[in-house]
């Protein structure tokens, strides 16, 4: 009688047999869930974004992007230049695509007359949410040809200069 035993029978032939049942297993499994059989149902966790934009949408303002450049337009009512006269001057600075720039440090100098709120040459204030600066300016008795007024504004490393002019135009 042959006294070998079959290599299935020792411990290396059981240790290889369940190595192989396992791995067969494994590869099963790996393929069912490439293919969708097992596992989590893919189409259905795409959807769920779709459905929650859906049924809830976006009430909040998205934020405005971040300026890369000032612009500032100036203005003054009424428009000419009158001896004795109240001013509302309106600063608006807006970013490059037109939208407003909110709390922005708007500068404001003129040679003359003197703003209300300082009572001098310059006055110094932010801009609103709308991007406007308001102040009033008071002109002199007695008037030059006109006023020139230099406005600087800046924000975040940003800055930008601006002028508004006022012109005499009645006769003296």
């Amino acid at each position: 009688m042959n006294d070998t035993k079959s290599f299935w029978a020792t411990l290396p032939g059981i240790l290889t047999g369940i190595a192989g049942i396992l791995t067969a297993i494994g590869g099963l499994l790996v393929i069912l869930y490439q293919i969708g059989v097992i596992g989590p149902d893919r189409n259905q966790d795409v959807k769920k974004p779709e459905i929650q934009k859906a049924v809830k949408p976006e009430t909040e303002p998205k934020p405005a992007p971040a300026p890369v450049r000032l612009e500032i337009r100036p203005a003054a009512v009424p428009h000419d230049l009158r001896p004795n006269t109240v001013y509302s001057i309106s600063i608006m600075v807006v970013s490059e695509q037109g939208l407003p720039v909110e709390n922005a440090v708007v500068e404001v100098n003129v040679g003359g007359g003197s703003f209300l709120d300082t009572g001098n040459f310059t006055t110094i204030g932010n801009t609103n949410a709308q991007g406007v600066f308001r102040t009033k300016w008071k002109s002199l008795d007695t008037i030059p040809g006109g006023y020139q007024f230099d406005v600087k504004a800046r924000k975040d490393g940003l800055s930008s200069r601006g002028e508004l002019m006022l012109r005499w135009v009645g006769s003296k």
